[in-house]
């Protein structure tokens, strides 16, 4: 083992998470500094016994939105290659520069990367920073706790190594070991919302909090999230009438709201704080009231609710 903190702590990670594994496994690197260092970090623990056996790639993504982009991503193709990792290199011609559209076509590489290549878990850069300003950012859309805490350590192919490391602890590690990495220049401008949190509001709120508090909030809730999550599949079990388009729950009004946004879940609908919100006023209204939901009608019934997919 590597004689260094960080590593130490990352092979603990690894090893505390068994869902952080697979056997083949792609790390997506950006060039920026938290993938990178994520990718240094994992070729010096490449020796190590929960990771020597495993078969790695790097997918990395010419997003088509600054000029030096190619030189990156020609960058961190040959860094793969030295590091004996296996490139996948993707292009976008984007149609947009919203966040929205990037997620989407990113969601799509991944499951490309997935189906295609035998890959078992994707490994992203997400850190404590990036969750503190995802819980902020969630908040001030409106969104409930699925959205709260959905940066998570796993999920499904999806897992993040680094969740319990600072950006401090990145960059110090970076600095190091000397790892070259590429500054994006799109991180600044502060009209795009996430930025605007960064830079404007997380460091006022550094000034005068704790700002991992929000951190330890996030961790406590995603516990919370899990344990009702597990409840509620017991419920619908138990006291749901499920057929191909149509669900009848029967319940307290709660346990009725949080079992309907768990049939949502299942038929692909993400659940947003509007909809549980639009739910929530339901209950004051008389049976046969409905919140109609993209192709989903959601009806009051004497017992609870009645839900159907479609016409």
């Amino acid at each position: 083992m590597v004689r260094d903190s960080f590593l130490k702590r990352l092979y603990m990670e690894i090893k505390r998470y068994p869902c952080l594994l697979g056997d083949v496994i792609a790390i997506a690197v950006s060039g920026g500094v938290d993938s990178m260092v994520l990718l240094e970090s994992l070729f010096m623990l490449r020796e190590a016994p929960l990771l020597k056996d495993k078969k790695f790639f790097v997918v990395t993504i010419d997003h088509g939105i600054r000029d030096d982009s190619a030189e990156e991503v020609k960058f961190v193709e040959k860094l793969a290659r030295r590091r004996n990792m296996i490139p996948l290199v993707y292009k976008l011609s984007p149609e947009s520069f919203s966040e929205h559209y990037l997620h989407v076509k990113r969601k799509e590489i991944w499951n490309d990367v997935i189906h295609n290549y035998g890959i078992d878990k994707i490994w992203l850069a997400h850190h404590k920073d990036d969750v503190i300003e995802h819980v902020l950012l969630q908040l001030l859309r409106g969104e409930e706790i699925r959205g709260l805490t959905s940066l998570k350590r796993c999920a499904g192919y999806i897992a993040r190594p680094l969740l319990s490391f600072s950006k401090d602890d990145i960059k110090s590690f970076a600095s190091r070991h000397k790892i070259k990495y590429f500054e994006d220049i799109t991180n600044n401008d502060i009209s795009i919302p996430r930025n605007f949190i960064r830079h404007k509001i997380v460091p006022q709120l550094r000034q005068k909090f704790d700002i991992y508090n929000i951190w330890r909030s996030y961790n406590a809730l995603t516990l919370q999230r899990e344990a009702l999550d597990i409840q509620i599949e017991n419920f619908v079990r138990n006291h749901a009438k499920i057929s191909e388009n149509t669900v009848v729950i029967n319940g307290s009004w709660p346990v009725v709201v949080e079992a309907s946004i768990f049939i949502l879940k299942g038929w692909g609908i993400t659940p947003s704080g509007r909809l549980v919100e639009r739910l929530n006023e339901l209950w004051m209204k008389h049976a046969g009231s409905k919140v109609v939901w993209k192709d989903i009608s959601i009806i009051k019934t004497d017992k609870g609710v009645k839900i159907i997919r479609g016409d």
